[in-house]
């Protein structure tokens, strides 16, 4: 169940974050769109190498903005388990993002 509540929100946010990208753009600046979209293509690519538990840590975290206890009771894990997730998470994608290269390279 709280996987499909992730999963739900994901394709809301995605909706949204595609209206906002074109709010910014506005058209004017064609470069920046360009490079709005591979630095979001790029992002992508990398949390899907995370496993399905730091995935939803980092997006119920930094997405979200839920407190560890709250990430903790919608996960159905313990808090020390957000803590080392969300730690362990953060070091692979860093760790990915400056072997691949592309935009993240320098991270």
């Amino acid at each position: 169940m709280v996987v499909n509540k992730c999963f739900d929100y994901l394709r809301k946010y995605k909706q949204q974050a595609r209206s906002i990208d074109m709010d910014i753009a506005d058209g004017r600046y064609p470069e920046k769109i360009l490079l709005l979209r591979e630095k979001n293509e790029q992002l992508e690519q990398l949390l899907q190498q995370l496993d399905e538990t730091e995935y939803f840590v980092l997006l119920l975290k930094f997405v979200n903005g839920l407190r560890y206890d709250e990430i903790s009771e919608v996960l159905q894990i313990s808090m020390n388990e957000v803590r080392n997730k969300l730690h362990r998470s953060k070091r692979k994608l860093r760790s990915i993002g400056t072997t691949k290269g592309g935009y993240f390279y320098e991270m």
